[in-house]
């Protein structure tokens, strides 16, 4: 191992040491350091995608102190991490995890095991999930105790309460179920700001629904459109389908058909909608409006 320097925080007049970087001015979403003297900047889109897209393409870029310069190093980046030491960076592009030197990359790709993009698909982990839950368990009682900003956790005997709920842990058959009983038991402790989530979940298919952003109403046996809904229809993420240019829709008419197939009142609408979201080419193009008695 590497001898180190002490490192030493002085705050006295800390606000007239601060310099200002020869960096272009971008929306930046990571600042990572690396060697000493060079900084790796992560670009992200000009404007955030809306609902948190993790997918979203990213550019990595390359600061160097010495020279005062910002060089691009990779473009479509969906995520980055940089080693410790500042040699070596992961990174994944598309459905790829690649690790390389912390460099632009030169001439042709590496090869895999030497930069080039890492073999996972015959990776396999072995897990004892009920071995797992019961370890959460406890270990959910050490961070309340360790980070919890009341060191008297609202009054909670936590010793207490964590034997209530343990005799729960052997009926557990999924996250879902121990989510669930960590919000049961960490409720206990009456506060606001207390989140249960995550972990790994079957992935399960989601259908999703196209909307036509309308209200509507039954009469006649029909379903009758009782408010159209504007939209920032220059915006991909807040079209108003009925507003489209070349939709002619109005508040009044009836809905008659959805893709050949009759629409009644007593129907469930929203089921002639599924898997549409998103597709152009199985909402509006073959919806049928008009009059209630109309054929």
């Amino acid at each position: 191992m590497r001898n180190r320097l002490p490192c030493r925080s002085i705050s006295r007049n800390i606000g007239q040491r601060i310099v200002a970087l020869s960096i272009p001015a971008r929306n930046y979403v990571d600042l990572e350091p690396g060697k000493t003297g060079v900084l790796f900047l992560v670009e992200g889109p000009p404007v955030d995608p809306m609902g948190g897209d993790d997918s979203a393409s990213l550019t990595l870029h390359k600061f160097e102190l010495k020279t005062r310069k910002t060089e691009k190093i990779l473009e479509g980046v969906n995520s980055f991490n940089l080693a410790f030491n500042g040699e070596k960076m992961l990174y994944k592009q598309k459905d790829q995890w690649v690790i390389a030197p912390a460099d632009k990359p030169r001439g042709a790709p590496p090869k895999p095991g030497e930069g080039g993009p890492l073999k996972l698909d015959t990776m396999q982990v072995y897990v004892d999930p009920q071995a797992e839950w019961k370890h959460m368990y406890r270990q959910v009682w050490r961070d309340e105790r360790d980070f919890f900003y009341d060191p008297g956790l609202h009054g909670v005997d936590a010793h207490a309460i964590q034997k209530k709920y343990e005799p729960y842990l052997e009926n557990i058959s999924s996250r879902d179920d121990l989510n669930y009983l960590f919000e049961e038991m960490l409720g206990e402790m009456t506060v606001g700001h207390m989140f249960v989530g995550g972990g790994d979940t079957p992935e399960i298919k989601k259908v999703k629904g196209g909307l036509l952003g309308a209200d509507y109403k039954v009469e006649n046996g029909r379903y009758r459109f009782a408010r159209i809904y504007d939209g920032e229809n220059w915006n991909p993420k807040l079209q108003a389908p009925l507003t489209q240019p070349g939709v002619d829709v109005s508040a009044g008419e009836y809905l008659l058909a959805v893709r050949g197939r009759e629409v009644r009142g007593s129907d469930e609408l929203y089921s002639f909608f599924e898997e549409t979201a998103g597709k152009s080419g199985c909402g509006l193009g073959q919806i049928r409006t008009g009059a209630a008695h109309a054929k």
